[in-house]
């Protein structure tokens, strides 16, 4: 029962989060993949890579290394600003 809750907020998240390649400026030769794009929307909800690997079924590593790829495909050192990179209305006023 559990895992379907997961499953269906995991979904639900998916389907209201619509963060496009083009809010996600990628650098011209390396575009965000598919597997990128959608760690990058459970990333900006508050997810960690760890719950990221539970929800999409994949090893807690695999989930690490897609969100170093985006730090590095988005030129961020930190995934707070790679957040705000994203998403921009993440980033507090002021700041």
């Amino acid at each position: 029962m559990r895992r379907a809750a997961e499953l269906s907020a995991y979904w639900h998240l998916l389907n209201t989060t619509d963060i496009s390649s083009k809010e996600m400026p990628a650098t011209d030769s390396e575009p965000l993949t598919p597997r990128e794009q959608e760690v990058a929307q459970l990333l900006v909800k508050g997810y960690t890579a760890k719950e990221i690997a539970k929800l999409l079924k994949i090893a807690p590593g695999t989930a690490a290394k897609h969100r170093e790829n985006l730090l590095k495909k988005m030129g961020a050192n930190r995934t707070a600003y790679l957040i705000i990179k994203i998403n921009p209305s993440q980033k507090k006023e002021g700041t």
